[in-house]
């Protein structure tokens, strides 16, 4: 919004095919936006002045007229040695700026401007909207199935001919598990084709996200309880196998010797030679 001569169009970003009430529903949109009360930017009065003008001048017949005829084609040099091409749409258009001639066509193709480049001796098309460019394609197609052929149509069907593979979800592809061939018959007097599974978790196909968030905060803490356990677990064990040690090794040292343990003690101390002395 900073040049003079932008037109009401550039102002609000619409274009002469929108109906006054999308227009308005913009302006009250970008009027919210740059209000002087509710921005904060240091032009934000100047842009809301010129939103006014702009969508007065839309409203007056007479603006409105005089916007849509300086609308029609208006180019301009930049920099990069390229032109912009404003159209009815309201897009601008790169275009080359060794162009040597702008013609509009007549009948049906009224509609579409053709831009003809001598460097490279190739058709430049730019539609006001998707339903023009399919008529165009739909009239190159005719031409072709009756063997005439036009400058520019092979453009024009060019991308016709390739067309992508539709990509379909899993859901789409695979059979549910009640549908899917099985095994053996659980039953001797009855034979069937199929076996009944269970579709497991099914929550994923209904779940919001707020749902998968919070599953996914539940099987964390849950993982993280889990671990929490068995680290715990392995510390009680081996604090129980360390006091049973201790228990076994005062037990050893400390506790009173029985009788026959005494007697292996003197046989083994007292004994000599070739043959042993019992002294018990």
């Amino acid at each position: 919004m900073d040049s003079e001569e932008n037109s009401p169009y550039d102002i609000l970003g619409a274009n002469q095919n929108m109906s006054s009430d999308n227009i308005k529903k913009r302006y009250w949109k970008m009027s919210l936006m740059v209000h002087p009360d509710k921005c904060s930017h240091p032009q934000a009065h100047q842009a809301f002045v010129k939103l006014n003008k702009a969508f007065k001048d839309l409203q007056d017949p007479e603006k409105l007229i005089a916007a849509d005829q300086s609308r029609e084609v208006k180019i301009s040099d930049n920099s990069t040695g390229y032109s912009i091409g404003v159209y009815p749409t309201g897009n601008p258009v790169p275009v080359p700026s060794h162009i040597l001639e702008l013609r509009e066509l007549t009948g049906a193709e009224a509609a579409v401007k053709v831009f003809w480049r001598i460097s490279q001796n190739a058709l430049w098309f730019l539609f006001a909207s998707a339903g023009e460019l399919r008529a165009m394609r739909e009239a190159a197609q005719w031409r072709k199935l009756q063997g005439i052929s036009m400058e520019g149509d092979d453009e024009l069907l060019a991308d016709m001919d390739v067309k992508c593979q539709p990509k379909r979800d899993e859901w789409m592809t695979t059979l549910p598990p009640e549908r899917k061939p099985g095994g053996m018959p659980t039953q001797s007097t009855k034979f069937s084709s199929s076996v009944k599974e269970g579709r497991g978790d099914t929550s994923a196909w209904t779940d919001t996200p707020s749902d998968r968030a919070q599953k996914a905060k539940m099987d964390y803490l849950e993982a993280y309880n889990e671990t929490a356990s068995l680290a715990s677990n392995e510390e009680d064990k081996k604090k129980k196998s360390l006091d049973a040690d201790l228990v076994d090794k005062y037990n050893k040292e400390r506790r009173a010797k029985s009788l026959k343990t005494w007697r292996k003690v003197l046989t083994s101390r007292f004994s000599a030679g070739s043959y042993q002395r019992n002294f018990l």
